[in-house]
């Protein structure tokens, strides 16, 4: 009962959108049949030649567009993987960077090590220079010393006769 009632109400609905649509349609021909009447015949073929003429530069204008998009897409795509190669380049700079930097702070670091163990070896040098300087000295106060006790030996033996 209630299904055949909205079966009623929606064959109602359509019986009335049915008769707009007609009216509708009447109504555009009563219109159309103005125009032809108002319109000459030259005119409408005119406008209809315009309007071909119109379509063909439209589809001229679809199939450029078409064209510049395929070459935008190729643009795109070319970037894409330019962009990705300079990415690439980018992270095999940065580590190669890295790696030198490393190896600068240790070579630095090694270098302060070496100066600082040059500059020890500097110092024990000079001591030891300074050391033989002193070593020379008694050496060769010894060896004075020595002559001089052989002189006075010798002087000695030398006194009694």
């Amino acid at each position: 009962s209630i299904e055949i009632s909205m079966y009623s109400d929606a064959l109602h609905q359509c019986n009335d959108l049915l008769a707009l649509y007609r009216e509708n349609c009447s109504r555009l021909q009563q219109q159309i049949t103005q125009l032809r009447q108002l319109a000459p015949k030259e005119d409408v073929a005119a406008l209809f030649k315009q309007l071909e003429e119109e379509k063909l530069e439209h589809a001229k204008k679809r199939c450029s567009l078409a064209i510049e998009r395929e070459k935008l897409q190729m643009v795109e795509s070319e970037a894409t993987v330019l962009r990705k190669q300079l990415e690439r380049e980018k992270a095999t700079f940065e580590n190669a960077f890295g790696l030198l930097n490393s190896k600068a702070l240790a070579d630095s670091s090694r270098s302060e090590d070496l100066l600082a163990k040059c500059t020890a070896l500097e110092a024990l040098c000079s001591r030891r220079e300074e050391e033989l300087e002193t070593h020379k000295l008694q050496l060769e106060e010894m060896n004075i010393k020595m002559q001089q006790e052989l002189y006075m030996a010798k002087m000695l033996k030398q006194k009694p006769k």
